[in-house]
């Protein structure tokens, strides 16, 4: 569980890194490569570390196969290298240096895909906490419920605003999405040393 949370908070910390990157800086490619692009990427660790965590989180009550493991990794890995091939992912940008903002033309089926996965990896991962908010029992049900509902407004916000405007090339908000992010990875922090506080006192 631990090791899920760190991966999350570094994923989240690079994701907001990248953003930052692609708003701020001239760079060039550096600026395309680091920034732009490399938050896609970067957004898939974060759905594949979330899962993983709410899997682990309080307490793991299945196991998965070799094959749940490659079939959620191996797509991940796919995407993140179709993001960097040349008119597979991104068509073509526009960057506005006195507004320190940029546009994206993407190609409209890579990122539905894209979107689709990411989607389905974080629906899974409420899913998880679900069944185990189903078996819980008192302090532990409670923790489950509000990392249910912190991830479940995370995955709102942050869909809306860094996924289906940006399908429509709408880039304004994507700031949005670290600040939906850092909630969730507060809460998640706070119940993980509350029980270990609990455990230990």
């Amino acid at each position: 569980m631990n090791l899920y949370f760190t991966l999350l908070t570094f994923f989240n910390f690079l994701w907001a890194s990248s953003l930052l990157v692609g708003r701020m800086t001239t760079l060039g490619m550096f600026w395309y490569y680091a920034g732009v692009l490399l938050a896609y990427p970067v957004a898939l660790g974060i759905a594949i570390s979330l899962y993983y965590f709410c899997i682990s989180f309080p307490t793991q009550i299945r196991r998965l196969s070799n094959l749940n493991h490659f079939l959620i990794v191996l797509p991940a890995v796919i995407m993140s290298i179709v993001v960097y091939i040349k008119g597979w992912f991104v068509l073509s940008y526009d960057k506005d240096i006195i507004h320190t903002e940029y546009t994206l033309y993407v190609n409209k089926l890579s990122y539905f895909i894209y979107s689709l996965y990411f989607i389905v990896l974080v629906i899974l991962a409420l899913k998880e906490l679900y069944e185990k908010i189903k078996i819980s029992e008192s302090i532990f049900k409670y923790k489950v419920i509000i990392l249910f509902v912190a991830i479940l407004i995370g995955l709102i916000f942050g869909t809306y605003f860094d996924l289906f405007l940006c399908y429509f090339a709408n880039y304004h908000y994507v700031w949005f999405g670290p600040l939906f992010t850092f909630f969730m990875n507060l809460t998640v922090f706070y119940f993980i040393y509350s029980s270990r506080d609990k455990i230990h006192g």
